[in-house]
């Protein structure tokens, strides 16, 4: 009895003591969960959206389309349907390989996918979507058949270091990043862009 539990949430008390007679403030005790424990429980909350993967239609590597709305995979970008890639010298469409993976992973997946978003209107950023607990942007990423998009966070950018160091798919050929490609940059005749 010589230390006493206070205002102290169910569950905390064997990690938090507080002297007797003394409350402990909230705002130090949110601060040492966050140090102990990461800031996940301070972010806003988000909305999960599930989709049986019977009611997703594929647009192109990095894009769907579910309940009759278009959503992007947060963090990548796929070249473009179009996209022209070269592997041992020889053209290859990219883009269109790109979708057929994210196609073939989503007919292959018997679980729901869970995606999240912070706002519901502002999705052009892109939804955190999972199968399991897997995210599917590193999945794609980590397979080679998406890049990390500009700016993009730290994860993701180190799945796709994982492909680009393997030389798998897109980065075992010449290709132009996507965000180059929409804005007319191609490859010449020696598979340079």
């Amino acid at each position: 009895d010589a230390m006493k539990i206070s205002s102290m949430p169910i569950g905390l008390g064997r990690f938090w003591r507080v002297a007797p007679g003394k409350k402990t403030p909230w705002i130090f005790m949110l601060v040492w969960i966050a140090v102990n424990f990461g800031l996940p429980f301070l972010a806003v909350a988000e909305d999960e959206m599930k989709f049986q993967t019977d009611q997703i239609e594929v647009i192109d590597g990095d894009s769907f389309k579910a309940n009759g709305r278009t959503y992007r995979f947060a963090g990548i970008e796929a070249p473009e349907i179009g996209q022209i890639c070269v592997h041992r010298d020889r053209d290859w469409n990219c883009g269109r390989t790109s979708a057929d993976e994210l196609k073939k992973r989503i007919e292959l997946w018997s679980r729901p996918i869970r995606c999240f978003h912070d706002d519901p209107d502002d999705l052009a950023a892109g939804l955190n979507c999972f199968i399991g607990d897997q995210e599917i942007s590193e999945i794609l990423l980590r397979a080679g058949s998406v890049v990390a998009r500009p700016g993009a966070e730290h994860h993701y950018v180190a799945a796709e270091h994982t492909a680009r160091r393997a030389k798998i798919g897109l980065w075992g050929s010449r290709f132009v990043m996507p965000w180059l490609w929409r804005t007319g940059t191609r490859l010449s005749a020696d598979g340079k862009s």
